[in-house]
């Protein structure tokens, strides 16, 4: 299995916060990733349930490069992999794709959350 996060993307987002003065970018940086990357992976299931592949694609797409760009390496490729499966409309695939991904984000949350040392709030 794929580690949970790249630490070394993670450390310098909290560096580029101490290096602004911000000492709060990290942890509005994760909240964001988190209230989005959710909306992102209800609207792929709502759109799976509807049979709009197009649309879980996209939602997969884009929490794909949010999760890359924050240092979310699992939550990433199994995005990438609903993405995949979407775009083949292969619904069982898709399906399989997006349970992994929902266990693979609440992890990636609450690792980002521990390793900011932010109070979790769901």
């Amino acid at each position: 299995m794929d580690a949970i996060l790249d630490t070394n993307v993670v450390r310098q987002l909290v560096a580029l916060g101490d290096d602004t003065g911000d000492p709060e970018f990290f942890t509005t940086l994760v909240d964001e990733f988190v209230d989005q990357g959710r909306g992102w992976i209800e609207g792929a299931q709502t759109a799976l349930g509807a049979g709009e592949f197009g649309e879980a694609r996209n939602c997969a797409h884009g929490l794909k490069g949010s999760a890359a760009t924050i240092g979310a390496v699992r939550t990433s490729l199994l995005a990438r992999d609903l993405e995949d499966a979407a775009r083949a409309e292969d619904l069982a695939r898709a399906q399989a794709a997006h349970a992994a991904l929902v266990v693979a984000f609440d992890e990636t949350a609450r690792a980002l959350r521990s390793f900011g040392g932010i109070a979790v709030v769901d």
